[in-house]
């Protein structure tokens, strides 16, 4: 009788075909659940931060710096918007087209998911270094807003050094930024730092899914099927008739199997 894994009817004579296609399945929701965390984190962190950032800029960067960045909230929007389609819809998408490899028993797309399994292991790493960055920085941040002096008409630098400007600089704000900084600091830290731990589980995960869908893949390879009838791989035996995978080899009358060739993905 089928037995029946996130919705899918899979054979159940081979209790490693079984165990395979739940652990792979069951990898990639997890990877789900936790992109949508992080998602969340991305979000907390922006609609937080982006201000007293953009203000920190403002008031305590270089005068040709904090100008650049005047009218720059579009883009801003826009890469939040890709970030969450990249941290949600992927895995999204590569969840439906495993289960369309599982049902069609297609080497090409588990060959293709095992691929990608591997690349979401090494972008995964690439986050855990991102928010490495972020709690530095944040640390950074917070450690000079007691070492900034705001004036009237400019910044005082930890390093005795005067930085003055010319104009929309107002003293008020300098000092309301610099307290900003210093109370959402562990906030931002917290939030990165369960960001940077979604990472470290995604990379895992990601690694060991990519071992499950290479195995997953030299299972379709030889022969087998998750679903539904086996594919027969055949094997000519006579020396004048080639070998043709996938194809019924007849030697007096009768197919012969073959020997499963296994590849790596």
């Amino acid at each position: 009788m089928p037995q029946v894994i996130h919705g899918i009817p899979f054979n159940d004579e081979d209790a490693r075909q079984t165990k395979t296609a739940k652990q792979l399945l069951g990898s990639h929701a997890g990877v789900i659940a936790l992109s949508i965390v992080a998602a969340i984190c991305q979000l907390v962190v922006f609609f937080v931060a982006r201000g007293v950032v953009s203000d920190y800029q403002q008031q305590v960067g270089t005068e040709t710096g904090w100008r650049s960045r005047a009218g720059g909230g579009g883009s801003e929007f826009l890469s939040l918007a890709i970030t969450m389609v990249i941290l949600i819809g992927v895995p999204g998408l590569v969840y439906f087209f495993l289960r369309q490899g599982l049902q069609k028993n297609s080497a090409q797309i588990l060959q293709g998911i095992c691929l990608l399994d591997g690349y979401c292991a090494y972008c995964s790493l690439l986050g855990v270094l991102t928010y490495i960055q972020g709690i530095l920085t944040w640390n950074f941040m917070s450690s000079t807003t007691e070492e900034y002096q705001c004036q009237q008409d400019g910044i005082s630098h930890p390093d005795g050094t005067f930085q003055k400007y010319k104009d929309d600089f107002n003293q008020e704000k300098c000092e309301t930024t610099l307290t900003a900084v210093a109370d959402i600091h562990s906030v931002i830290l917290a939030v990165n730092a369960i960001g940077m731990i979604i990472c470290i589980c995604n990379a895992g995960i990601c690694a060991f899914a990519t071992m499950q869908a290479n195995t997953a893949h030299s299972i379709v390879k030889q022969g087998k099927a998750f679903v539904g009838t086996p594919a027969v791989v055949m094997m000519a035996t006579n020396p004048g008739q080639p070998a043709v995978i996938g194809q019924p080899a007849i030697v007096m009358g009768q197919p012969v199997i073959g020997t499963p060739i296994r590849e790596p993905c």
